[in-house]
């Protein structure tokens, strides 16, 4: 119990540049993480901080972050985004952080419109057969000369 206490406040050890409270937007941070933190723990305590609101993507990245343990972390005057880089990018997340914001996904889609040139294919084939013959003992002959394989057999 006395080591999970001792983490936890050294886990707290957050220091801001600038007054409590204030927006972290131009403010550098430094941050100490003690071992056994949970990324939920870390950015909690980010959110407060910078009086950001989080929103996980969905109920799956939420569970994810909840147990994601954390190596002990020393971030010495740094940006909200190098920090946010740090903690969440280097976990295999993503995040993105608009108007105070923080939002956190496991996946993240995104959409490429692709220019490609448009193309037409035809393409025409004729098959020209011509079969010419004759047999004095079978008394058949055959022609044959129209276009597109079609062919024509006469007998006398």
């Amino acid at each position: 119990m006395t080591t999970r206490l001792l983490t936890f406040f050294a886990f707290l050890t957050l220091t801001l540049s600038a007054l409590h409270g204030a927006n972290c937007a131009n403010e550098r941070l430094s941050l100490q993480l003690g071992s056994g933190a949970t990324l939920m723990q870390a950015v909690d305590t980010l959110a407060k901080e910078c009086r950001y609101s989080v929103v996980y993507s969905d109920e799956k990245t939420h569970a994810m972050v909840k147990l994601r343990r954390l190596n002990p972390v020393y971030i010495n005057s740094q940006s909200i985004e190098k920090v946010l880089d740090l903690l969440v990018g280097k976990n295999n997340f993503h995040y993105t952080l608009d108007d105070e914001i923080l939002t956190i996904a496991h996946v993240m889609t995104r959409t490429f419109n692709v220019d490609y040139i448009d193309s037409a294919r035809t393409g025409n084939s004729n098959i020209d057969v011509i079969i010419s013959g004759s047999s004095v003992n079978s008394g058949v002959t055959g022609t044959s000369g129209s276009s597109y394989g079609s062919s024509s057999y006469g007998s006398t």
